[in-house]
């Protein structure tokens, strides 16, 4: 599969629209606070948005394909089941911590509130070591799609992507996160029919 010069010019464009959008939005991050959890004025088409773009990332694009051509379609829906669980969590714990939501910025914050110092050193440890295995999934996936469908050392596109992401998150936070998710949510919802169209062709049809 040949890699023309387009491909790699709508790979750059992107990079840089994400970087651009990242550090404009991050412009007015003055606190800790605006740096952790902006400016807490996120609509609902903001947050379905954010975390949208935010779940479809290398484990959905690589393991779950993985998983239903091993398993079939049954592991689709023991997948679903992630959604059931934070539909219960959002009707039934969330409620239930009160106003220590509005003054945290961090998991740890909030459990400092219930657990003590203990319980905020528990979580924080917990936040850090999951963050980091997943942000390492991601760069991993992102250098294996550049190597199969670029054509190109997968060590780019581990540093490509940690780069651009380590910098705009770096720089503007939460909101520059936001914001380049939902510009991510945005190409998502034209990328996805598009490859299920291609996909379809390509097999042979339905």
């Amino acid at each position: 599969m040949g890699v023309s010069q387009i491909d790699l010019w709508i790979v750059g464009a992107y990079f840089l629209v994400t970087i651009i959008i990242g550090i404009a939005c991050g412009r007015n991050v003055s606190s800790m606070k605006d740096f952790a959890v902006g400016k807490r004025s996120f609509g609902g088409a903001v947050l379905v948005s954010t975390m949208f773009a935010t779940e479809i990332g290398g484990g959905s694009t690589l393991r779950l394909n993985e998983r239903v051509f091993q398993f079939g379609l049954v592991y689709v829906t023991i997948y679903c089941a992630m959604s059931v669980y934070r539909v219960l969590a959002g009707w039934l714990v969330i409620p239930r911590m009160g106003s220590c939501i509005e003054r945290a910025i961090s998991s740890g914050d909030i459990m400092e509130h219930f657990y003590g110092k203990l319980g905020k050193v528990v979580a924080g440890s917990g936040a850090v070591l999951i963050c980091i295995g997943k942000l390492a999934a991601q760069i991993l996936a992102l250098g294996v799609v550049f190597e199969v469908f670029l054509q190109l050392p997968a060590s780019w596109g581990v540093w490509l992507g940690a780069g651009v992401v380590l910098f705009y998150a770096s720089v503007g936070g939460m909101l520059a996160i936001t914001a380049t998710d939902v510009f991510q949510f945005a190409v998502l919802l034209i990328a996805i029919p598009l490859l299920c169209i291609v996909g379809l062709q390509k097999a042979g049809g339905i």
